[in-house]
């Protein structure tokens, strides 16, 4: 039995509790996601006299926000010497100077409205136990890119590494103790801020129409901020991978004072919070991990290893990987009104925060350096091999999917507390039993593009490995892109 699947943040916060929509409305600007983009580009936007509509699925800030590990860094997930090569020199140092302006922009709101949230600058460390290659070129291209940055000897941890570079004036705070007040106020200062809403449909359009099953939203200018677009079925996803990423919590007798990100692959990451170790690290395509069980033990491992401290608590989350590095922030596809955010790999706090200083700028029809680096309808060059690379998954598990057997008749095989796909009546079905031996059965098709979903055993769950959508058991959406629940079936 799993320790927890519940963030610490989700643990340490109130609930706000905000109503679902009822009826019709119209508005200037509405935001789909109730996430760090949405809710900043919604408190954004009001600010600049706009009168905003913000929906979420389920709760606002229990998406993936509610389970990072909030970092707040300008060392990003790909590395400063990958990006020149494929936005040269002055690409990269905006994409520095992007993640440095959004890291000020969230010290500047937690000071003008007062937000405990436990905020505080402190220096950020990328370090290797291997080999210092990478450390060194990566310093180089750092500095390059106007950050300030020194090389060490070694990182300042409890265990033995090799070079380390310290990147000063990086961030850490309570996501959902900043989060959650702004989207209390954007309520209190007449925005719309609206939970259990789903987005079915967004049309760009004059207006643009976001149709839920409570009522349609017509607004001058939709942003959708849904970590993966629910807008787009196919086009975007073409340059997305999404990912599983794991997290424990420890109490080690010799904390650490920093954030720590090694140059592993797939790395680890560290921070303290209130004497507690969050370890992240052992990410995975979504869907294509058999025993995620096995992602939870060897992170726990790690931290035995390291800090000789026992696992006290752990959750995932999901990160949505760009195919050439950077995040995709600007008008949709083909869409005159309508605008994205999405792909900002693991530094989703400050990815999210500028993505929602563009997209204001955007709205407003304000001038802002980012716009072309960042702009959601780019075809890199230089990542035409990672884009190859990516976009096998769709055909290779759409047809072995298809072509995939299952136990015939083998329903009473299903453990309980497990989930399995088999054959019932000559057709697969996705079947679940609970701890109480019920069993719920689902189609095992994705509603997004019809790949079949596998189980997830650590987290209950019914993931698709083509696009990384993610069902519960009883077929609800977890996480997108798609839209619709699996279908119910008999037994």
């Amino acid at each position: 039995m799993r320790k927890s699947s519940e963030s610490l943040w989700l643990r340490t916060v109130a609930d706000p509790g905000f109503p679902a929509l009822t009826g019709d409305a119209t508005v200037d600007v509405c935001v789909v996601g109730g996430g760090m983009a949405g809710v900043t580009a919604a408190r954004l936007l009001q600010r600049a006299g706009k009168r905003v509509a913000l929906l979420d699925q389920g709760k606002i800030g229990n998406g993936v926000t509610g389970f990072t590990t909030a970092h707040l860094t300008e060392a990003l997930d790909t590395r400063y010497f990958e990006l020149r090569k494929t936005f040269g020199n002055d690409g990269a140092r905006l994409a520095a100077q992007s993640h440095r302006a959004a890291i000020e922009h969230i010290a500047r709101t937690v000071d003008e409205e007062k937000l405990d949230c436990g905020f505080r600058y402190l220096p950020g460390y990328l370090y290797s136990e291997e080999s210092p290659d990478q450390i060194v070129q990566e310093h180089e291209a750092a500095r390059a890119c106007g950050i300030e940055v020194a090389v060490l000897d070694r990182a300042p941890l409890p265990f033995p590494t090799k070079k380390a570079l310290r990147f000063e004036r990086q961030g850490q705070f309570h996501p959902l103790r900043y989060l959650l007040p702004l989207a209390r106020q954007v309520a209190q200062r007449g925005g719309l801020v609206h939970e259990q809403t789903r987005a079915l449909d967004v049309r760009d359009g004059e207006p643009c129409t976001v149709r839920t099953a409570q009522g349609l939203v017509r607004a001058t200018q939709v942003l959708v901020c849904t970590h993966t677009p629910v807008n787009d079925k196919f086009f975007m996803h073409t340059k997305l991978a999404q990912y599983r990423s794991y997290v424990v919590t420890a109490r080690p007798v010799q904390r650490i004072d920093g954030l720590f990100w090694d140059d592993a692959d797939p790395y680890h990451y560290l921070r303290m919070h209130d004497g507690q170790l969050i370890a992240g690290g052992e990410d995975h395509k979504v869907g294509q991990k058999a025993n995620t069980n096995e992602a939870y033990d060897r992170l726990g491992e790690y931290v035995r290893a390291r800090f000789d401290a026992a696992v006290e608590g752990e959750w995932s989350a999901q990160v949505v990987e760009p195919v050439d590095g950077l995040p995709y922030i600007g008008r949709n596809s083909l869409n005159a009104h309508v605008f994205v955010a999405t792909g900002f790999s693991g530094n989703g706090m400050t990815g999210g925060t500028l993505a929602a200083m563009l997209l204001a700028d955007l709205v407003l029809g304000k001038s802002n350096v980012w716009e072309s680096l960042y702009k959601a309808t780019r075809l890199s060059a230089g990542a035409a091999l990672e884009w190859t690379k990516e976009n096998v998954d769709y055909p290779l598990h759409l047809v072995v999917g298809a072509l995939k057997g299952a136990p015939a008749d083998a329903l009473e095989s299903v453990a309980r507390g497990e989930g399995r796909i088999v054959t019932v009546a000559g057709k697969k079905v996705a079947a679940f039993r609970d701890e109480d031996g019920k069993l719920t059965l689902l189609s095992p098709t994705c509603t997004h593009m019809a790949c079949t979903v596998r189980w997830n055993p650590a987290e209950k769950s019914w993931d698709c490995p083509c696009h990384g959508a993610r069902y519960d058991v009883e077929g609800e959406v977890l996480n997108g892109p798609a839209i619709k629940p699996l279908a119910k079936k008999q037994p």
